[in-house]
C-alpha cells in the first residue's frame, strides 16, 4: 500500500469479499519529505551593533516536486560570529526551531552582537539535515553622534533658556565625551 500525495485524514479500507466484514483503518496523515531548503530572503544585511535587523531571514522548504512543505520544523543557528535569533519557536542560546507556514517559509529575526563583525546563520529542516542554506549579516559600529543631555525648555523672548541646554557626543561603544 502506498500513497502518492500528501494530506491529512487518509484511511485504508481492507476487504476480502464473501462473508468477511471489511475494516477501515484509523485516520492518518501523509507528510512530504523535505528535499531542499533555500534562502527566500536577501542576505548581506547590515546594521548597527546591538540592533535587530530590519528584515527577517527567510528559508523555504520544498519537496522533490518543488511544492512547499507547510508545518515542517526548521533549525536556524548562528554558525559564526555572535548574535541572537528570535522566531517564535523553541530556542537555545544560539539557535531557534521554527515551523514553516502554508508557503513552506520559516522566518527568524537576528539581533546583531554588541561588537562589529560578520554573522553567519545556517538553516536546515529537522527531518533532513542536508542540504543547508546560509544567511549573512554585518554588525557595524555607529559613528559618533550627538545627543541631548538637557532638553530645551520654554523661555521668554530675549531671555536665556534655563536650565542650560546640554549636548554630548556618544560613540558606538556608548562612551560619551564631555558636555
Amino acid at each position: 500500500v502506498g500513497v502518492s500525495r500528501s494530506g491529512t485524514a487518509f484511511t485504508i479500507t481492507a476487504s476480502a469479499g464473501g462473508s468477511i466484514t471489511s475494516a477501515v483503518s484509523a485516520a492518518f496523515d501523509v507528510r512530504q519529505f523535505p528535499a531542499s531548503i533555500w534562502s527566500a530572503s536577501a542576505g548581506g544585511q547590515n546594521g548597527l551593533v546591538g540592533t535587530t535587523l530590519a528584515e527577517d531571514f527567510v528559508a523555504r522548504v520544498i519537496d522533490a516536486a518543488s511544492d512547499p512543505i507547510p508545518g515542517d520544523s526548521v533549525v536556524f543557528k548562528v554558525w559564526s560570529g555572535s548574535g541572537s535569533l528570535a522566531g517564535g519557536g523553541r530556542s537555545a542560546a544560539d539557535s531557534v526551531v521554527v515551523l514553516t507556514d502554508a508557503q513552506g517559509l520559516a522566518r527568524v529575526r537576528l539581533t546583531l552582537p554588541s561588537t562589529p563583525g560578520e554573522v553567519v546563520v545556517i538553516a536546515w529542516p529537522v527531518r533532513n539535515a542536508v542540504p543547508t542554506t546560509y544567511f549573512s549579516a554585518s554588525a557595524t559600529a555607529a559613528e559618533r553622534q550627538l545627543e541631548f543631555v538637557t532638553q530645551p525648555s520654554t523661555a521668554a523672548v530675549g531671555s536665556a533658556i534655563s536650565p542650560a541646554v546640554q549636548v554630548r557626543v556618544r560613540d558606538a561603544s556608548g562612551t560619551t565625551d564631555a558636555k
